[in-house]
């Protein structure tokens, strides 16, 4: 369920919503979403950094010259592009989009373009792109693909995840709650993640050829085999547009796990360290993927030499340093001191195999029915044996860890500790589905 509005904060996105169903030109639907934003950020500075970039000119390098445009929002690494109906002129607004992008990249002039969101949106239809650039190409609006992240509709129902948004994407607080809807919209399809899964096909596409990787892939669909009981894919594989490299759907999947398996154990380090590196942010995603991080915890098992450990590969690590930092930057935004569910849900059910998950049975129980389940069928005082035989992302794990803390307040910190580890377990077939919920065993351990 999206996080809970105050009244006010409802009221302002009500009355934006009425407004824009009676505008009928895009100038007035911009201004209109700007004045919403100055009444639900009175006084922030963002407001005067966003209104800085409306009409904001670009300049586009074409073969016939340099054209002139103006971005309805520049704001951030946000470029927002307005139309009248987003359902009649989409093209036209994608069409636009490109070329800010390509003006935006040419005027970088860095080897590596700059990580760009790109919105076309009537107001209340909202698509969200990352921008792509095609591998050996120079920036051009015909060599950028706007590749969809999300679509969104404001509704009355959906003013709650429409708040979200902005907070996530465009105006984030200074320390955010950690809630399994602001990970999805951070870490589930999002900007980063796509970012991300580039670089990891990019890093792939270095190493898969080492004895270390091809064996680790090998190991990771016999595993997977025992999971569905068969894999299939495409006889053919597609070419990436960024790496210029083909990748198979089953080494698409292999990367999407990775990821997975990646943010739970860079999470556990953010819980863990309370965001504070004593060292930088590329040292501590080495410290993390070798295990030394969490030998220094006295913490077993949570970076096996499992499929992953690819990772390690030293061209890959320099590969995937910036995108581990930047990871690491959003997670140390989180107040991670007091984890209320299972934050890492959503991305997993967004992310894993959604085909293959209902054929296999896979569904999640909600936090609040484990909650309730937990208190109805636990002691209120000390401890029994709990086994989910079948744990997921580990919603079950987690609730019955906080509900024993919660009424065995007694002994040492150690003592408790013991109790928990003696008395709490959960198997699962899936082996990032174990990855997760040993992330939430231990968020859940924290927040006790």
């Amino acid at each position: 369920m999206p996080e809970i509005l105050e009244q006010r904060t409802k009221d302002i996105l009500k009355q934006c919503l009425h407004d824009l169903k009676g505008l009928h030109n895009e100038a007035a639907k911009r201004s209109r979403f700007h004045a919403t934003l100055a009444e639900l950020f009175p006084g922030s500075n963002a407001i005067s950094e966003f209104a800085r970039g409306v009409e904001k000119l670009i300049r586009i390098q074409q073969p016939t010259g340099v054209k002139r445009g103006r971005a309805d929002a520049y704001y951030g690494n946000a470029i927002i592009e307005f139309e009248n109906s987003l359902e009649a002129t989409l093209s036209e607004a994608e069409v636009q989009l490109r070329e800010y992008v390509a003006g935006t990249w040419q005027k970088q002039n860095d080897e590596v373009p700059r990580s760009i969101l790109a919105i076309a949106s009537d107001g209340i239809e909202w698509r969200l792109y990352r921008p792509v650039l095609a591998a050996g190409e120079k920036p051009a609006p015909e060599t950028v693909t706007l590749e969809l992240i999300r679509p969104f509709k404001l509704t009355e129902e959906s003013v709650g995840a429409f708040w979200l948004w902005l907070t996530s994407l465009l105006f984030r607080p200074q320390q955010i709650e950690p809630t399994a809807e602001r990970f999805q919209w951070d870490f589930g399809s999002s900007l980063l993640y796509g970012e991300s899964m580039a670089a990891l096909k990019k890093a792939w596409a270095r190493v898969n050829s080492e004895p270390e990787s091809t064996l680790a892939f090998e190991t990771w669909q016999k595993y997977l085999t025992v999971t569905y009981g068969h894999l299939t894919e495409t006889a053919t594989a597609k070419k990436d547009i960024e790496t210029g490299q083909e990748i198979s759907e089953l080494e698409s999947l292999f990367l999407r796990h990775t990821y997975l398996a990646s943010i739970a154990r860079l999470l556990i380090w953010a819980a863990l360290s309370q965001g504070k590196a004593s060292a930088s942010l590329r040292q501590v995603a080495k410290d993390v993927f070798s295990g030394r991080y969490f030998q220094s915890k006295r913490l077993a098992n949570l970076v096996d030499d499992d499929f992953f450990h690819w990772l390690r590969n030293a061209e890959a690590e320099e590969i995937l340093a910036p995108t581990w930092e930047r990871i690491l930057s959003h997670l140390t935004e989180y107040d991670l001191s007091q984890v209320s569910e299972d934050v890492l849900k959503g991305v997993y059910q967004q992310l894993i195999d959604p085909k293959d998950r209902h054929d296999l049975g896979e569904y999640y129980t909600p936090d609040w029915l484990c909650e309730r389940m937990v208190a109805e069928l636990l002691p209120k005082h000390g401890y029994k044996a709990v086994l989910d035989p079948s744990c997921g992302s580990g919603s079950f794990l987690r609730a019955t860890v906080t509900h024993f803390l919660q009424h065995n307040p007694e002994g040492t910190d150690n003592e408790r500790l013991k109790s928990i580890l003696g008395h709490v377990q959960g198997i699962d077939i899936h082996p990032v589905a174990v990855t997760i919920a040993r992330a939430t065993y231990v968020l859940a351990l924290g927040g006790g």
